[in-house]
């Protein structure tokens, strides 16, 4: 079994990640942010405003692969959180930027479908916490199945949490964390099939890395 771990990175044009914000904060930028801000929080006197955060993994190098299991998970910087689910989802808006996107837009001057982003509204996992610790998203598989096989690799997220008010707030750290371990990780488990020929029978079959062989 093979391994691959992918982490979003500051000015990268492939992996990515920033958060969103609605409110008096709904045309406001986060991609240089070190924290990506989760969840609910009030913002001015009794503003309840809405966060969520998407990211992106270039998955192209295993177009060919089997994949086993996948595991997204973002480590914990701070927050306010007692009792919420936090769920991710897929964003089906592909052309959002780093350094463009707020709630209103996934671009400069590019509104979403819906404010907030557009997305998948079955979530793909939930967890719920009752108290500050990582997202650990374990079952990613078929969000990373579905980005290999209908997307041309390219896994594109949207988490969020399930309350409308309150104060649940999560802040996770962002690709711009100056420690890379704590950066948002994909670790994807996978296997690759060789190809063997049997020259005399002219046949041709597949089998797993991890198999003896032909």
């Amino acid at each position: 079994m093979l391994s691959l771990t992918l982490q979003p990175a500051e000015n990268n044009a492939t992996n990515r990640d920033t958060y969103i914000a609605d409110g008096v904060l709904y045309n406001n930028n986060y991609g240089s942010d070190l924290a990506l801000t989760i969840g609910t929080q009030n913002i001015g006197k009794d503003e309840q405003t809405l966060f969520r955060a998407i990211l992106r993994f270039d998955l192209t190098s295993l177009i060919t692969a089997t994949i086993i299991d996948a595991t997204l998970t973002l480590t914990a910087a701070g927050g306010n959180v007692s009792f919420e689910t936090f769920s991710i989802h897929r964003l089906t808006q592909p052309s959002w930027t780093e350094f463009g996107a707020t709630y209103g837009v996934y671009d400069f001057g590019r509104p979403w479908s819906t404010p907030g982003g557009d997305f998948d509204w079955v979530p793909a996992q939930s967890l719920f916490l009752s108290s500050i610790q990582n997202l650990v998203f374990d079952q990613m598989k078929p969000l990373v199945v579905d980005a290999i096989t209908n997307r041309g690799g390219i896994l594109d997220v949207l988490i969020k949490g399930s309350a409308d008010d309150g104060l649940q707030r999560l802040d996770c750290y962002s690709s711009g964390s100056g420690n890379p371990a704590f950066r948002p990780t994909l670790v994807v488990h996978y296997t690759h099939p060789v190809w063997c020929v049997d020259v005399a029978d002219k046949a041709i079959w597949s089998v797993a890395v991890q198999d003896e062989g032909c």
